[in-house]
This record gives C-alpha cells, structure tokens and sequence, in this order.
C-alpha cells in the first residue's frame, strides 16, 4: 500500500485508531489539513468525539481543545449536521464534570460562525448590506430548472443569484447554528446566562437581516421552552428554576428585547403574544419589576393595541404609562407631561361608545349584535384586561371618571381642552363643525398627535349623528355635509355603518331620495305613549292652575306654606346636625376598628407567611444537610475503597492506610462542628429578630397613644368648619331658591301672554305641512305613473328588436344552407369533369399501346395484339390527342428546332385542373 494511503486510512478511515488516543487527534488534524485533507481531518474528529465504543469517558482539556478544532472546521465548511451530533455528544461528555467547557465551545461557534458569515457577505458585496429579503430562508435558497437556464443564457450574474449562491447559504447555517445551540444550552441552570445571550443574538440576527418567518419560529421555540419551565412536573436537580428571582429576571429581559425586535419588524401578532409571555413572568415573579421596565411594557402594549386598532385598551394603556411616570419619574418636565396628559385624552375622547370589534364579529360570522358577538369576545376582553392587571374587562365610561377625577384635563393642552365639554358634555350638532376645526387642526398638525385626528372625527361624527337623531326624523344628506363639514359624506356612512352594526345607533341612508332616516326609539310604540301620558298630566295640572278662581290666593297660599317649611327647615337643622355628627363619629369608629382589624389580619398573615418561610428554610436547610452527610458518607466509602485496592498487605501500608482513615474520620467530625456552629448563628439571628419586631410593635403603640389628642383636636376644628360651611351653604341655597322661583313666576307670566300666537303659528304650520304633504303625494303619484310609462315604451321596444334579431337569425341560417348546396354540387360537378377526363385519357393510353411495340415479323402479317401494363397517369402527347401522326427520330433529326412547335407548340392548358375547369365553362355554355 503507498504511504499516503496508509496514512490517510490511520488518521481518517479507522475509527478506534482516532478515538483511543484523543491526545494526539490536534497534531494528526493539523497534519491532514497541512497537506489538503480538511474533509479528513473533519471527520477524524467528529469521530473521536461521537466515540461510543468507550462508554466510560471523562472529560479533560484535550476534548475542549478538539471540539474548538471541530467547530472551526465545521463552520469552514457549513456542516451544521456534524455541529448538532457533536454537541450533543460533548454535553453528554462534559455536563458532570466541566459544564462551563460546553459553554465556552458554544459561544466560540457562534462567533466564528458570525464572522465567517459577514466576511462572506462583504466579499460580494463591500459592505453589509441585506440583499434577502423577506422571503423564507428554506425556500430562496432553491436552485430552479427555470432560473439556471435564465442565468446560463446571462452573461453576468445577478445579484439575486449570487446572494442566492453566496449569502443566501450562509444565512441558512446561521440559522441552523442558533438553532442548534439553542436547544443545547436549554433548561440547564449553569448555561442560563449562555442562553440568553445566544437568544439575544438570535434576535439581532433577525432584526439585521430582516428576517421575519425565522423571528417567528425562533419566538416558538423560546415560548416552547418557556412552557415546558412553568409545567409542575418533576424536573431534574440542575433544571432551571423559576422560583429564583434571578432567572426570572433573566427571561423578562430576553422577552422585552423579543418585544422590542417584534416591533422593529412590524410583527404586532407576534409582539402581541409576548407580551402575553412577560405578562405571565411577571405575574410568576416573587418582586414586581422597575418602574423603567414597566414603562417600556406599557409604552409597547400602547403600540400594538394601537395597530390592532383596539383603542379601548390603547387608551387604558396609556393612562397606566401616564399614571407610572407620575408618581415614579422624578425627572418627568411639565412639557412631557403635559404631552402625555394631552395624548392620554385623545386616547380616551377616540374610544368609540359602541365595540367595534364586536360589530366586526357579528358581522363575518352572522350572529346577534349586542348578544351572541360580546359573547365571543367575553374572552379576549378578560385576557386584554389581565394583561394591564384588571381583574375585570375595561369600560370607557371608567376611563372618563378617572380622567374627571384626577383633573387630568386641566394639564392638557389649551387646544385641546374643548374638545372633552364638546364630545362627553354638551353636544350642539349646528355648532359643531366651528367649534371642532380648530381643535382637529391642532391635532393634525402636532406630530405627536396626529395619528389621533382620523379617530376623533369619526367619534365626532357618532356623536352629531346620535344627537340629530334625537331631533330629526328626516334630513337631507347635503343638510348633514354643511353640519359635518368637518370630515366627508363617505365618512360619515362608514361611521353610521359601524354604529349600526353594533345596534348604538338606528340609521338608514336613502340614496333614492338623497335622504338620511333616523329610525329613533323615540317615536315608537311605548315611547310614544309614555312621552303622551307625561304631556296629559302637565296639561291637566296647568289647565286646573288656570281655571282657579284667584290665581293671586293661590301664590300667597304656596308663599305661606313655604315659609312654615323653611322655619321647620331652620328647626330641625339643629337636630339633623348633632344627627349627622352623631353618625359620622359612628363612621370614624367603625373605621378605625376595620382598620385595627385589618392591620391585626395583617400582621397573622406576616406572621404567617415568616414562619412558613422558616419552616421551609429549616426544612430545605435540614434536606441539604442530610444531602451533604451523605455525600460526604459516600466519598469517604469510596475512597476508602479505593485505598484497599491499591494498599498491599505489608504493615507499613496498612499504617499508612489507617493514618488517612483517621484524617478523614476528623476531618468530618469538624465539618459537623461548623455545621453546628451555623445553625446555631442562624438561630440566635432569628431571635433577634423577634426581638426587633416586639420592640417595633412597642414604639408603633407608643406612637398611636401620642397621636391620640393631636387627633382628637383635629377632629373638633374640622366640627367647627363643617358647622360654619352648613350655615353659609343653607343661606346661599335659600337665596338661591327664591331667585329661582321669581323668574319662574315671570316666564309664567310670559308664557301666558304668547298662548294665542303659539296657537297661531302651530296651525299655521300644520297647514303648511299638510299642503307640502299633499303636494309631494301629487309628485310622487306623476312620477311613479311616468316610470310605469317608461317600462311599458322600453318593454315593447325591447320585443321589436328581438323579432328583428330572430328575423335576421333565419334569414342568415337560410343563405347559409344555399351557399353550402351549391357548395356541394359544383364540388359534385368538378368530381364528375375529374372523372370524366381520367377515363378519357386512359382510353386514349390504351389506344395508342399497339403502336409504340416493336415487331420482327414482316410488315404484312397482322401483329399479335398485347395488353400493355398498367400505368400510372401516363402522359398524352399533344399531337397523339389530336390525331397527328407521331414523328420518327430520323425525322426528327433532320427537321431539328424549326419542327419543334409543330409537335409541341400546341395550346396546352397548365394542368388538368385548368382543363377539367375550361371543361366545365364549356358545358355551361352549351347547356345556356
């Protein structure tokens, strides 16, 4: 065999001869790949380290050393099958003894493979740049049939292709790497920080790239492993845990850096359901998080339920981050609140009243408007409202009393303050467009704001039509443009459509009529005759006021009786006072024994809750040491036993052999000691702290006590200003009432003097309507008998043009079976001249046979007749057809050219198809 050979099967091809002596696989692999044999040198590698004939390895350095060689040889080549089986061989190797060695060689691949991957990429292109796309990494990366033979017939390349042969590759290894490490480094309390980093990576990777179908599956796979952590199955002793606050911590950081990757990629689906993760991490964690952290979670939930247009929740986002940086950024200016206030309002002001969502529902999938569609989304509203910690689905009108409450209006933009008396307070629909466009133009043109301009009109919009429907039966489109003219026509049946669908509003556009008709509850059946029982009892008791006999007996009456109730008032205002006081000290005292209730409740629980934990530290104390007994227990029989083996059976090494016994005996004995020592350290500390506590309990009583006449000097002056406010507010609501009941007594007097002219102009209007009415009816009737008209003119004419059409149909089908008869026969005619001059012209074939057979008797005897053979269409000379005599060559010969035209200058008709066609002009001929 040729050394190479013999070389090549040593370090390559034998198996056992690589993985008995890993010590020399550096030295053998640097030799092949000296001489060429990289693929080789790869393999005798891989080789030693999925080596499964030694089952009872260890680690040592030497394996760190050739997986680092493997890994740099793997990535040279992109073999990320060879990358996964090793590594998983390697954990297997190293997970008990050196687990940190795993992480170091999977953080060396990572970054050898991303430095491979950018130098690749700025080879071809000069710098680093993404020429990918968006596409799947599994599908762009197909060499074609069609795209070869394209780029055969090219005679450069493209940059699609040579992305797609030189970048697009490398991406795919990437992917595959982190793919691999992250399934490597997972679950393992020692590889945490390993893979968080690795997944931090991946993100970047994505988010550099672009790469928006592999951040989807690598979100799956982290939420797989996230899942599988919160199950209560029985886990193993190095699994992650997430009771510890740490890794808590650790995997909120990764899903906020996941969130903030899905936003930049414009993933709201997917930013969505991490938050969804980090909502329930939270809720697993022991601490809340920092305040920091909390605004960046509300400032993203705010984007996605903005573009899932879900402006209810936006707006109670916003009021979350609104509400956080007020009380916990201190270095919050007025400028940014006042933004943020701004912005929260806008929020608010764009919830529509109705549920859009629900409307939507109901509509794709055909159920109830208010019924069956809030039913489907019972559940997303609960799982939306978790998310920002409400127990209960969040209402609009909650967010508007918060926003009351708290005066946030009263920090907003001047602009925009108008905005919330004229949408939620007082609603003038005539008004309304002048009082809205300088508002909505603010809005607009404030960069901050205006993405809250379209909503806004669109809420203004619901609320002019809601308002007009409350007043008008019928109105003119073009009537409600001039008073919305603010937004468009189409916007305002796009809104009235989507109100509609949620059953808030009862609307119908008539295009016929160009008319919109407002279907109010207002002038139905029991509305109706509840609003017409409430005007019968005002007429009847303003009609028995007016039939009194003496009105002015009747006023002087009412003044008496109300001022014996206001001296009554003035008499019992007294009692009711020391009545209220009586019930309010009641009411602090009920308080205070709620809260020395509450506050007792809550030390047992504290309590509690301390001893629990001591209860569990003592036991997991007491488990831990009991564990480390026998561990200590077992490492001693071991190697106890291992000293019987190797000592012999002379007495120095029997000596030699107790001396460590009694070392060890010792050495455990002082191990109990400091154990001891520990627990008792631990014990003396907890006393301490009961001590502390009673002492804290001590000095809180102590300090109640002192409190005690500062408080009761608090509450006699509070008495004393309640006292004084009851007696002023009294006299200014007295006053208040007398003012009111004489200008009541005045528009009495007013309206009792416009009595008759109201009369007048009320039957003057109903003429006047009564005769629009009529006159409209007259219309309607002309107009309705002119479309009848109109359809009967356009039905008849309709059926002329069809017994036209059907005329001309038969006429066309009859000229086309004449054509087609003659058609046939003259073809008939043809066949039958074709016919006729074949049998003629083997007729005359058979006539002129006897004359061209050569003959050897005398010229006088009657030569035999012989029957010539068949031909086919034999040709006819002319002078033969016509009955010339037939030339001999001899003749021929001596009359040369000059006698050519006697024989063959005859008239000859181009083929037989001119002669059949001269033939037939003939016969017509003679037959006229």
């Amino acid at each position: 065999m040729p050394p190479r050979k013999r070389y090549m099967n040593y370090f390559g091809n034998d198996r056992r001869a690589t993985a008995l002596k890993p010590e020399y696989a550096l030295d053998r692999a640097d030799q092949l790949i000296s001489v060429g044999q990289e693929e080789t040198a790869l393999m005798a590698l891989y080789n030693i380290i999925t080596d499964n004939t030694q089952r009872k390895r260890q680690w040592n350095v030497k394996y760190e050393g050739i997986m680092m060689k493997l890994m740099e040889l793997c990535v040279k080549n992109r073999r990320q099958t060879l990358i996964k089986e090793a590594l998983h061989k390697y954990r297997a190797l190293c997970s008990t003894q050196n687990v940190a060695s795993l992480e170091k060689v999977v953080r060396y691949l990572v970054k050898e493979g991303i430095s491979k991957a950018e130098e690749a990429r700025r080879s071809i292109m000069g710098e680093v740049v993404d020429g990918t796309g968006n596409d799947d990494l599994e599908e762009i990366g197909m060499e074609t049939t069609e795209t070869l033979l394209l780029e055969a017939a090219g005679a450069e390349q493209s940059k699609e292709r040579t992305d797609r042969q030189v970048v697009v590759p490398w991406m795919k290894f990437m992917w595959e790497v982190f793919r691999v490490v992250l399934d490597i480094v997972k679950f393992h309390s020692k590889l945490e920080t390993c893979y968080h980093d690795m997944a931090k990576q991946a993100f970047a990777f994505c988010q550099k790239h672009n790469r928006f179908s592999e951040f989807r599956r690598l979100c799956d796979i982290l939420r797989q492993h996230l899942s599988y952590l919160t199950r209560p199955q029985q886990k193993n002793a190095n699994d992650v845990q997430l009771s510890n606050p740490e890794t808590t911590q650790n995997f909120l950081e990764t899903r906020f850096l996941q969130l903030q990757t899905s936003v930049e990629l414009r993933n709201w689906q997917e930013a969505y359901r991490t938050i969804e993760d980090i909502h329930m991490l939270i809720s697993l964690a022991k601490k809340m998080p920092k305040a920091q952290t909390m605004g960046i979670y509300y400032e993203r939930l705010t984007q996605v339920f903005w573009m899932s247009k879900n402006y209810l929740y936006h707006a109670h986002a916003l009021y979350k981050l609104y509400s956080l940086n007020i009380k916990q950024n201190k270095s919050l200016s007025a400028e940014e609140a006042k933004n943020m206030a701004t912005r929260l309002l806008l929020a608010s002001l764009c919830v529509p009243p109705f549920d859009a969502h629900s409307a939507i529902l109901a509509d794709s999938i055909g159920l109830n408007h208010a019924g069956d569609a809030a039913g489907e989304n019972a559940a997303r509203h609960a799982r939306m409202a978790a998310i920002l910690g409400y127990s209960t689905p969040a209402l609009r009108s909650t967010l508007i009393d918060d926003i009351r409450q708290k005066k946030i209006l009263e920090v907003c933009h001047d602009e925009v303050k108008i905005l919330f008396p004229i949408l939620e307070v007082e609603m003038e629909p005539l008004k309304l467009s002048e009082r809205l466009k300088p508002a909505l133009e603010f809005v607009a043109n404030n960069p901050v704001l205006a993405d809250y301009a379209e909503p806004l009109k669109r809420i203004a919009v619901f609320r002019l039509l809601e308002q007009l429907g409350k007043v008008y039966n019928v109105m003119k489109v073009s009537e409600v443009g001039k008073v919305a003219s603010f937004t468009t026509v189409a916007e305002v049946e796009r809104t009235a459509l989507e109100a509609l669908k949620a059953g808030s509003l009862s609307i119908r556009f008539d295009h016929q009529y160009d008319c919109i008709i407002f279907e109010s509850s207002l002038f139905s059946t029991s509305a109706m005759k509840e609003q017409l029982m409430n005007l019968g009892k005002r007429l009847e008791v303003a009609s028995k006021m007016w039939k009194l006999p003496s009105f002015s007996n009747a006023e002087a009456k009412l003044q008496a009786r109300r001022t014996a109730a206001i001296q009554m008032a003035r008499a019992m205002s007294a009692t009711e006072q020391d009545e209220n006081l009586r019930r309010k000290n009641i009411i602090e005292l009920r308080k205070e024994e709620q809260e020395r209730q509450s506050h007792a409740a809550e030390m047992q629980r504290q309590a509690a809750i301390a001893k629990k934990k001591r209860d569990d530290y003592e036991r997991t104390r007491q488990r831990e040491e009991q564990e480390q007994r026998d561990r200590e227990r077992q490492r001693t029989k071991e190697q106890e036993e291992q000293q019987r083996r190797q000592l012999g059976a002379d007495q120095e090494a029997a000596q030699a052999a107790e001396e460590p016994e009694d070392s060890f005996e010792k050495q455990r004995i002082q191990l109990e000691k400091e154990k001891e020592e520990e627990i008792r350290a631990q014990r003396e500390a907890e006393k301490k702290v009961a001590v502390f506590v009673e002492k804290f309990d001590f000095l809180e009583r102590a300090l109640r006590e002192e409190n005690k006449p500062l408080m009761a000097q608090v509450w006699t002056t509070r008495c004393e200003e309640q006292l004084a406010y009851h007696a002023a507010s009294s006299e200014a609501l007295i006053a208040k009432k007398r003012t009111e009941h004489e200008q009541g007594l005045a528009r009495k007097a007013m309206l009792v003097e416009q009595k008759d002219s109201i009369k007048m102009f009320t039957d003057a209007l109903i003429k006047t309507v009564d005769e629009q009415l009529e006159k409209l009816s007259v219309e309607l009737r002309e107009k309705e008998e002119r479309e009848a008209q109109l359809r009967l003119e356009e039905e008849e004419r309709r059926r002329e043009e069809q017994a036209r059409e059907k005329q001309r149909r038969e006429e066309e089908e009859q000229r086309r079976e004449e054509q087609r008869l003659e058609e046939e026969q003259r073809r008939a005619e043809e066949a039958k001249v074709v016919e006729q001059a074949a049998k003629r012209e083997v007729e005359l074939a058979k006539a002129r046979e006897p004359e061209n057979i050569p003959s050897n008797e005398p010229s006088d005897v009657p030569a035999k007749p012989t029957v010539p053979a068949p031909r086919a269409e034999p040709f006819v000379p002319p002078q033969r057809a016509a009955g010339i005599p037939e030339e001999t060559p001899s003749a021929l010969g001596q009359t040369g050219k000059a006698h050519a035209p006697a024989l063959f200058g005859r008239k000859i008709e181009g083929g037989w198809r001119e002669r059949v066609a001269a033939k037939k002009r003939q016969e017509q001929n003679q037959s006229q």
